[in-house]
């Protein structure tokens, strides 16, 4: 997963006994799809444009044979639900310190690990409502930036 550069960029390891528990586990799944799901609610007009329906709106539209609208909407409760899943998680895994038998220290690295993930999704979402990359531009009929040939 893309979230373990977290630990190469700081130079600093889970502490084993945590990396490998069901609860961080479901940080990091909620992280996941929060952030994940954002891009395709996000990128679903360009998506579109190009025919692309490998997204999770387009799944929810064929699988509910709802409208887009609809199907947007129930993304949007999903990236929000997903948002709530992780905040959870976080607040089980700190509960369960104890359980986990790690020093002050590692549980700083630990500490570090959930405020990146809490970074990463609200960054991607500001990323997503700034970024002109998703953007039709009707003087250009490209998405952001026409590729240069």
């Amino acid at each position: 997963m893309t979230f373990d550069l977290l630990e190469v960029g700081h130079d600093r390891e889970l502490p084993e006994s945590v990396a490998a528990s069901d609860l961080y586990r479901m940080v990091r799944f909620a992280a996941n799809d929060a952030i994940g799901w954002t891009n395709d609610l996000y990128s679903l007009p360009k998506d579109c444009a190009v025919g692309d329906s490998d997204h999770l709106t387009a799944v929810l539209r064929e699988a509910r044979r709802g409208s887009w609208g609809e199907a947007a909407s129930k993304a949007a409760r999903m990236i929000h639900e997903a948002t709530a899943d992780f905040l959870t998680a976080c607040g089980d895994l700190r509960t369960m310190r104890d359980f986990y038998e790690v020093t002050d220290t590692e549980w700083e690295v630990v500490e570090e690990s959930l405020e990146d993930l809490a970074l990463w999704i609200s960054g991607s979402l500001h990323w997503h409502q700034e970024t002109p990359r998703y953007r039709l531009r009707p003087e250009t009929g490209w998405f952001g930036m026409r590729p240069q040939p």
